[in-house]
């Protein structure tokens, strides 16, 4: 490829078929087939996907830094038209319109509000507990990731509203369910463009549909609610009712409210749910971990609920999730699409490539992690911290576009894990087949069954804390 009179110097990669490149190859397993690409190429990748684009995958901590961090006002996200779930929220929206949005927002999640949400953390986690009381010790048989959402729902609704509008309204809890099920649906390629280019109302269409209108009526209602008395409670739906454009005075629409709601409800529950499951998953597999963390629990908190200074005490538990997102980061992939022509190490940019980021590429490059397959918590305690470059993990992004409830997340995470930890003992149910499945979020295909027993009982604080 030229420009002008210079050829440019583009990544290796893939040739594909006519036409369609690599799309086909790609489309069923991307993670596996760019894996093989990144494997077989580098560290900057070449792939047609289409008639149309072309994608570089990149996976050098240095080029990630590149794209998100030095040079991010060059690459924004590929342009989509607002979508009828997030709207022009914070997720999916760019340039000056996402710096507005994000100025409104940033005062609800200061790190104040987060330390008030460790109670309400401790009160629906409990609940959930008291639930599955019921099921202890019976041999019933569930699946846990069900349980992981309404819980993070449940978490991410009080946080939003103060009322708990899983547990108060059952019909958000089906429109978030049906919603995250057509979501996650996924179709031969073909029948993608196929319902497209002809508009077909499909069932699955109209459901998901009828999800979000359920979804619409109570989010309005809650706005509407909240509008004579905004600071009525000091949840983040206030803190957005009362903020103002510095530059207008003018606060947000009903409109906006509702997209930045629906946002932090979908973006804040199903990435920590999932990265939940997947974390039983892999302690099944390692019970020298989980014991691990039951001796911890012992040793800092025994068996009360963990309060916000309790946080830093349970670091090992904390370590556990963030290297469950390393193998399993449930937002998987990032994309950016260069404005302009840019140089990337020693490769060309051309304007309009999509640039992409597959972390559980780069969480695994061997390049800078030791036996990047193996579960490893312990890379994450503090003494491991400097080993690996900055840019060799990230779960939650990078640069100014880092997932503003990055925190909330590892909080949520190590309060339930703590108290799941201290009243059960979740027995994955053998045998059964466990797939990988990147849509939306990268995702345990058909969940995860358990059945729980109650926890074994402790050696007390003094011999957990010698036994480690």
């Amino acid at each position: 490829m030229t420009t002008g009179k210079q050829p440019l110097n583009l990544p290796p990669g893939p040739k594909g078929i006519p036409l369609l490149g690599s799309m086909l190859e790609a489309t069923p397993d991307p993670i596996g087939f760019f894996g093989r690409a990144f494997q077989q190429y580098g560290d900057a990748v070449r792939v047609r996907v289409s008639p149309q684009q072309t994608v570089f995958l990149i996976s050098h901590p240095d080029y990630v830094k590149h794209v998100l961090v030095d040079h991010a006002q060059n690459y924004p996200k590929p342009h989509n038209p607002p979508g009828k779930l997030l709207g022009k929220g914070l997720f999916p929206s760019e340039g000056e319109y996402w710096r507005q949005q994000r100025r409104f927002i940033q005062p609800a999640f200061h790190p104040e509000r987060m330390a008030a949400l460790v109670p309400t953390m401790v009160d629906s986690v409990g609940k959930m507990l008291d639930r599955w009381e019921a099921r202890t010790g019976t041999g019933e048989v569930f699946d846990i990731a069900n349980d992981m959402t309404r819980l993070s729902l449940s978490i991410v609704g009080r946080g939003v509203f103060t009322d708990d509008m899983v547990e108060e309204q059952p019909e958000v809890l089906e429109a978030c369910q049906e919603i995250v099920r057509m979501q996650n649906m996924r179709r031969k390629w073909w029948m993608v463009y196929l319902i497209v280019a002809l508009r077909l109302r499909t069932q699955r269409r109209k459901r998901f549909r009828a999800g979000i209108a359920r979804l619409d009526t109570a989010m309005y209602e809650a706005i509407a609610k909240r509008r004579p008395n905004p600071t009525a409670h000091a949840d983040m739906l206030g803190q957005m009712l009362a903020a103002r454009d510095p530059k207008t005075g003018e606060g947000m629409t009903d409109e906006q409210l509702r997209d930045e709601c629906v946002n932090l409800f979908f973006a804040g529950h199903e990435t920590t749910a999932v990265a939940l499951v997947w974390t039983y998953h892999l302690l099944s597999q390692h019970p020298a971990v989980e014991q691990r963390m039951r001796d911890e629990i012992a040793s800092a908190i025994g068996d009360k609920p963990p309060q916000l200074q309790d946080l830093p005490k349970l670091r090992y538990i904390t370590a556990v999730f963030e290297e469950v997102l390393r193998l399993y980061p449930p937002a998987w992939v990032l994309s950016r699409q260069a404005k302009e022509q840019d140089k990337l190490g020693a490769f060309d940019v051309p304007a309009g490539t999509i640039m992409m980021m597959m972390q559980p590429i780069v969480h695994k490059h061997p390049a800078y992690w030791e036996a990047p397959e193996k579960f490893m918590p312990e890379r994450f305690l503090p003494e491991n911290a400097g080993k690996r470059p900055r840019f060799a993990y990230f779960p939650f992004g990078a640069g100014q576009r880092l997932c503003i409830g990055s925190n909330m997340a590892l909080m949520q995470a190590t309060v339930a894990l703590t108290m799941m930890l201290q009243r059960f003992k979740v027995n994955v149910v053998p045998g059964q087949t466990v797939i990988e499945d990147p849509v939306v979020t990268f995702r345990s295909r058909h969940g995860l069954q358990v059945s729980l027993s109650p926890a074994p009982a402790t050696t007390g604080p003094r011999q957990a804390a010698s036994a480690r």
